[in-house]
């Protein structure tokens, strides 16, 4: 075995005779070996460079090899590191008792170098293959953070001023990236557009679409109505909700701060309430199916004229993890909101009941409108 790093490979026996022609032989193989002849030798080796095998006697002065490997598996640093005993003890107790303590081969002495060579080769592939799969799950880790960084930019961060209104939104996905969103824009006509959706699945497929509904509903931000614009997405979107086999539900939102009128379109959302200035909550009605059931479908807009102290309480279905009977009993919210109008106080008031010992199991996304 001819590498340009060699596998470490750290023999530990109190005997001379057997070192000298296990290091041998392994050198010969292309190993690089080190040597110990106790325990405590051991211990002190692998803590300065842990090699990528550990050839264990048993029977040694001080500390023997099953304590020696007992306190290289506590430890979480070393834990990994594979453990074969070479050892004369060969009843099955001793092999047995050898497993528990967490080596992963016995070898009897007296040993046979073809079966050392053939073990050592074997469980030196098995790390090796272990290490590469641990990178990768790594790589994945940090590109999985890069996304969630990516998608956690694509959120718009300026909170713009409302006449008459405050605004506040959320967005906390179950994983580290997710298929919920949220989006304004102000268009030409001065008006204050707003939606929240909420695409089928977790994850990074989930992650992938909702970028796309999101980018294409920016595109059709200029369209002059609202109907128009999700009609249009429904019939752009379609070839990729067919790919996919997904949905996306979705709450648009067009508000005239002048005269406080909302004009809105649910798709198949409906974890939208009004909080009324007398503390009541309604359920908005829902308008609509998803995007991408039907590719055919139309939507109607629904309107809602807001009072002073309403406030539009929007959410993805990650709210009924948290309040699982919020649909069938809204004024769940009376009580958890009461006291509080500003959209910023109700945002911080809903994450208050969050779980602070357990992830969440659906992405939870937030957004609050609320009429001074």
């Amino acid at each position: 075995m001819q590498d340009k790093n060699p596998a470490d490979i750290l023999v530990v026996d109190d005997t001379p005779a057997n070192i000298r022609l296990l290091a041998q032989m392994l050198s010969v193989l292309g190993y690089k070996v080190r040597k110990a002849t106790n325990g405590e030798m051991a211990l002190d080796a692998v803590s300065m460079i842990p090699p990528d095998l550990i050839l264990l006697d048993i029977n040694m002065p001080g500390m023997d090899g099953y304590q020696v490997c007992q306190r290289l598996k506590d430890n979480a640093k070393t834990a990994d590191i594979p453990v074969i005993f070479i050892s004369a003890l060969d009843e099955i107790m001793d092999k047995l008792k050898g497993f528990n303590v967490g080596a992963v081969d016995y070898i009897t002495k007296p040993f046979q170098l073809v079966e050392v060579q053939a073990r050592v080769k074997t469980h030196i592939s098995l790390q090796q293959l272990q290490k590469e799969l641990q990178h990768k799950n790594q790589l994945l880790e940090e590109e999985r953070l890069r996304a969630g960084q990516v998608q956690a930019d694509l959120l718009p961060k300026d909170i713009p001023k409302l006449p008459g209104f405050s605004l506040a939104a959320y967005c906390l996905p179950a994983k580290e990236v997710g298929g919920d969103f949220y989006d304004w824009q102000m268009d030409d006509s001065g008006y204050f557009n707003f939606l929240l959706g909420d695409v089928m699945g977790k994850g990074m497929p989930a992650a992938l679409l909702m970028t796309t509904v999101r980018a294409t509903l920016r595109a059709l931000s200029t369209q002059l109505t609202l109907s128009s614009r999700i009609n249009a997405a429904q019939s752009l979107l379609a070839t990729d909700f067919g790919h996919s086999e997904s949905f996306v539900t979705l709450f648009c939102g067009q508000l005239n701060c002048q005269d406080r009128h909302l004009s809105y379109i649910d798709a198949g959302h409906g974890v939208v309430f009004i909080k009324r200035a007398s503390s009541t909550i309604d359920l908005l009605a829902n308008s609509g199916i998803p995007l991408g059931i039907l590719p055919q479908q139309t939507y109607k807009t629904g309107t809602f004229h807001f009072q002073p102290q309403d406030a539009l309480l929007l959410f993805s279905d990650g709210i009924l993890e948290l309040l699982p009977d919020a649909n069938q009993n809204p004024q769940i919210f009376a009580s958890l909101l009461q006291g509080v109008t500003g959209a910023r106080e109700i945002v911080d008031r809903i994450l208050s009941i969050l779980p602070q010992d357990q992830e969440l199991g659906d992405d939870l996304t937030i957004l609050i409108l609320s009429c001074h």
